[in-house]
C-alpha cells in the first residue's frame, strides 16, 4: 500500500509539473503579445481591440495561475485587470505613464513566469510592490478624473505596411492548427537533409561521366527535384518573422527616448520579413544597440532640432526587406548625422590616426571604420546608455559571425542609416562553381546576371589600382577573383557580371565548372585571413569550395565606382584649368 501510495504521489506531482510547463508556455505566448497590443495603445483607432486582448489574455493568465496554485502572479494579473477595466471604460484618457505602467507590470509577470517551472509558490524575489501600486494609483486617476494627463516624452509608432484588400475581413480564411515542436528536433532534420544534399551531389559526380538510359536520368532529376523541395519546406519551418524582435527594439527606443528626454516617432517597415529562427537570436543584440545609438548619438534634443528647423520629434525608421537569398536590414534616424571632426578627434585620442595625418584625404568609409573599432566612443560622458566603450564593433563582430556585413551612409544635418545584409539561412543554398587556378569557390546562383568571354570585356585603368570593365557600351567595376581572395589569378578566363546588394560588378575567373547545391558552413579561424570569403561546402566530389562574400563585393564595387568619379572630377578640373 505503501508503494502503491508513493507511485501516485509521484505521477501526480508529474502531471502537475507537465501543467506548470504547459501553463509557463501558454502564458509566455499571451504576454508577448499583450506588448505588442500595448505599443499600439498610442494609436487611437485600434485602441479599443488592443484593450480587449490585453484584458482577455490577463484574465486567462490569473484564471491559469489560480489552476496550478500560482496565488500571487493571479492576483497581480487580477490588478492589472482592473487597471485595464479603467481604461476599456474611459479609453480617451489613456497617457503616456499608463502605458508604461502596463508595460512594467507585463515585464513583471514575464519574469514570475521564469520561476514557475521550479517553484510554483510565492517567489521571495519576487517583488512588485511598487509596479502594483502604480497600477492602483493609474486606475484611481482614470476613473476619477476627466482630465487627459499626457506625457510630454512620447514615442509615436507607424507601421508602413502593403494596404489591405478590401474582402479581406469578408472572405477570411479559418486559422491553421499549430503544432509545437521542439527546435533541436527541426534542427535535427535540417541536417539530415544538408547530408542527404550532399549524398545526392556526390552521387549525381560519380554518375556524370557514365551513359545513363532515359529512366536513370528521369530518377536523379526527380531525386535532384524531391531533396530541393524538401529542403525548401524544411526550411521554411525553421523560418520566423522579424515582428517579435521589431517589437522589442520599439519598447526599446520607447524606455530610451524616455529616459533622455527625447520625442521620438518610430516607423516600422517589413515585419513579416521572414529570416531563419538561428540568426534572428544572433542579430537580436545588434539591432538593440544601433536603435539606442540612434535615439542617443543619432537624434538631438528637442530644442536643436527646433533651431535647425526640423520638427521636434525625430524620426527612427526600421525596415527589413528580402533581396534574393539576403535579407537587409535598415536603421535610419533623421539626426546631425556623423559629425566627421568628432571621430577624426577621437580617432586620433586613441591613436588610430596620427596626429600630423593627413585628415582631408580620409573618405567616409575611412571614418566610418573608425567607428567600427574597439571601444570607440564619441560619448562626451559615460552612462547606462552609452559611452561605456562596448559599441559598434561588438556590433560588426556579431554580424560578420553570421556572414553578414554591415555598413553606414550618413548625410550630415539629415541623418544616419546602418544596412544589415544578412544570409536568408546559413543552412543550404544554390551556387555556380568557379575556379581561380586549381581553388573551386561557390557564388550564389542569384546573384548572377550573365557569362562574358574576356575579349569580349575592355578594362579600363583608373587611380590607385581600380578597374573598369566596359561590356556592350556599359562600364561596371572590374574585380579579379583572384586578388579579392588573395591568390594569384594570371589567365584571362571567363567574365561573370553579377548584381550584389542593388550593385553590378564584373568579376573575373577562371573558368565557370557548373551549378551545384551546397550546404553551407562557417570558416574556422584555423584557416587564417577569411576576407572576402562567407563559408565554406563540401561538393559532390568531395573537394571543399569557399563561398564568395558577396556583400564585400558589393562593397568593394562602391569603392571603385567612387574612384572612377574622383578621376572624373579631377579630369573635368584640368579641363577648366585649360580652358581658362
Amino acid at each position: 500500500m505503501e508503494a502503491a501510495r508513493k507511485l501516485a504521489q509521484n505521477n501526480e506531482i508529474d502531471d502537475m509539473a507537465c501543467l506548470r510547463q504547459t501553463f509557463v508556455e501558454e502564458a509566455s505566448s499571451f504576454l508577448e503579445a499583450c506588448e505588442e497590443s500595448l505599443m499600439s495603445l498610442e494609436d487611437v483607432d485600434r485602441r479599443v481591440e488592443a484593450l480587449a486582448d490585453i484584458f482577455r489574455a490577463y484574465h486567462t493568465v490569473k484564471g491559469s495561475a489560480s489552476a496550478i496554485g500560482c496565488k500571487d502572479l493571479a492576483q497581480f494579473a487580477h490588478a492589472a485587470e482592473d487597471c485595464l477595466a479603467a481604461f476599456r471604460k474611459y479609453p480617451e484618457r489613456i497617457t503616456d505613464d499608463g502605458i508604461r505602467a502596463l508595460l512594467q507590470a507585463n515585464d513583471a509577470m514575464r519574469v514570475r513566469l521564469r520561476t514557475i517551472e521550479h517553484a510554483p509558490q510565492t517567489d521571495a524575489d519576487w517583488d512588485v510592490g511598487m509596479v502594483r501600486t502604480t497600477l492602483l494609483q493609474i486606475r484611481s486617476a482614470v476613473e476619477n478624473s476627466s482630465e487627459v494627463r499626457k506625457s510630454p516624452h512620447l514615442v509615436a509608432v507607424k507601421t508602413v505596411s502593403e494596404p489591405e484588400p478590401a474582402d479581406h475581413k469578408n472572405h477570411a480564411k479559418p486559422a491553421n492548427l499549430a503544432l509545437k515542436i521542439d527546435s533541436a528536433r527541426v534542427d535535427a532534420v535540417m541536417d539530415m537533409v544538408g547530408e542527404l544534399v550532399v549524398i545526392k551531389s556526390q552521387i549525381a559526380a560519380s554518375l556524370s561521366h557514365i551513359s545513363l538510359d532515359q529512366r536513370l536520368r528521369t530518377l536523379i532529376a526527380q531525386l535532384d527535384k524531391s531533396v530541393r523541395e524538401l529542403h525548401e519546406r524544411t526550411l521554411s519551418m525553421r523560418m520566423i518573422s522579424l515582428r517579435s524582435t521589431f517589437l522589442k527594439l520599439q519598447r526599446s527606443i520607447k524606455d530610451v527616448s524616455h529616459k533622455l528626454g527625447k520625442s521620438v516617432q518610430f516607423e516600422v517597415q517589413g515585419e513579416d520579413t521572414e529570416i531563419d529562427r538561428a540568426m534572428v537570436e544572433r542579430i537580436a543584440d545588434p539591432l538593440m544597440h544601433l536603435c539606442r545609438n540612434a535615439v542617443d548619438h543619432g537624434l538631438e534634443s528637442p530644442e536643436k532640432r527646433l533651431a535647425a528647423h526640423k520638427k521636434a520629434a525625430g524620426t527612427i525608421s526600421l525596415k527589413a526587406f528580402r533581396k534574393g537569398e539576403l535579407v537587409l536590414i535598415e536603421v535610419a534616424d533623421d539626426g546631425h548625422g556623423i559629425d566627421r571632426q568628432s571621430v577624426i578627434k577621437k580617432a586620433i585620442d586613441r591613436r588610430l590616426l596620427a596626429p600630423d595625418a593627413n585628415t582631408e584625404a580620409l573618405t567616409e568609409q575611412d571614418i566610418h571604420n573608425f567607428l567600427f573599432s574597439p571601444g570607440f566612443s564619441t560619448a562626451e560622458k559615460v552612462t547606462d546608455v552609452s559611452g561605456r566603450g562596448v559599441g559598434l564593433d561588438v556590433v560588426k563582430a556579431n554580424i560578420t559571425a553570421i556572414n553578414g556585413t554591415i555598413e553606414v551612409k550618413s548625410t550630415p544635418g539629415q541623418g544616419t542609416l546602418f544596412r544589415l545584409c544578412l544570409p536568408l539561412t546559413t543552412a543550404i543554398t544554390d551556387g555556380i562553381v568557379v575556379t581561380v587556378g586549381d581553388n573551386p569557390f561557390i557564388l550564389p546562383l542569384e546573384v548572377v546576371i550573365g557569362f562574358f568571354e574576356s575579349q569580349a570585356v575592355d578594362i579600363v585603368p583608373l587611380e590607385e589600382g581600380c578597374q573598369l570593365a566596359r561590356i556592350k557600351d556599359v562600364h561596371y567595376a572590374f574585380i579579379r577573383l583572384g586578388d579579392y581572395v588573395g591568390i594569384e589569378q594570371d589567365s584571362q578566363g571567363l567574365v561573370i557580371l553579377i548584381e550584389a546588394l542593388g550593385r553590378k560588378v564584373a568579376l573575373q575567373v577562371d573558368r565557370v565548372l557548373g551549378k551545384t547545391q551546397v550546404v553551407l558552413k562557417p570558416i574556422g579561424t584555423a584557416v587564417g585571413s577569411t576576407e572576402g570569403l562567407g563559408g565554406a561546402a563540401v561538393m559532390g566530389n568531395g573537394k571543399v569550395a569557399l563561398i564568395i562574400d558577396v556583400a564585400g563585393l558589393a562593397t568593394l564595387s562602391e569603392r571603385i565606382q567612387q574612384a572612377r568619379l574622383g578621376a572624373s572630377n579631377a579630369d573635368e578640373s584640368c579641363q577648366q584649368e585649360a580652358g581658362t
